[in-house]
């Protein structure tokens, strides 16, 4: 790819992200900073990339970012107000994402993303596998292991295969 044709993919790689970062809940302003931060580490890693991974590394490492930035900058907070997103799943939602992150203290952090991703974010499997650069078969079975792993140490029953 030409030098100009590659900047110009990249900037609208970035547009699509930073939209794919406001449905999954982030502001404008922190969805544009996890952008930019990604275009940063993307010069870093240029050499290390092939054309065809650039589109999902970006992905992967922007995603990673807002959810880093979200632990930093606020704790999470249950709150019920009418512009959280948990609140259209009800009282049952709201009590699954609280224990979700209560749980992923505990987890093995490869099993926490997967955790995150599924059941925080509500992600697809696909959609999860093209994040990790995995196949979607394997999301499901490390998601069944993750599942096993946390109903073995606490006993819940809550975390059926969905």
């Amino acid at each position: 790819m030409a030098k100009d044709g590659l900047e110009s993919y990249v900037v609208e790689l970035g547009g699509e992200v930073c939209r794919f970062l406001m449905s999954k809940g982030a502001s404008l302003h922190d969805a544009q900073d996890c952008v930019q931060n990604t275009f940063y580490k993307l010069l870093l890693s240029m050499d290390s990339l092939t054309e065809e991974s650039i589109r999902p590394w970006f992905y992967r490492v922007s995603l990673n970012d807002y959810i880093d930035l979200q632990r930093k900058l606020k704790p999470l907070n249950f709150e019920p107000n009418q512009d959280s997103p948990v609140t259209s799943g009800g009282l049952e939602s709201l009590l699954l994402k609280e224990e979700i992150l209560a749980v992923l203290a505990d987890v093995k952090e490869e099993y926490g993303e997967l955790l995150l991703l599924k059941y925080y974010y509500e992600f697809t499997y696909e959609e999860i596998a093209k994040l990790l650069l995995i196949k979607p078969t394997s999301v499901k079975q490390k998601l069944a292991r993750a599942r096993a792993s946390i109903k073995k140490e606490s006993g819940k029953s809550r975390w059926k295969n969905r």
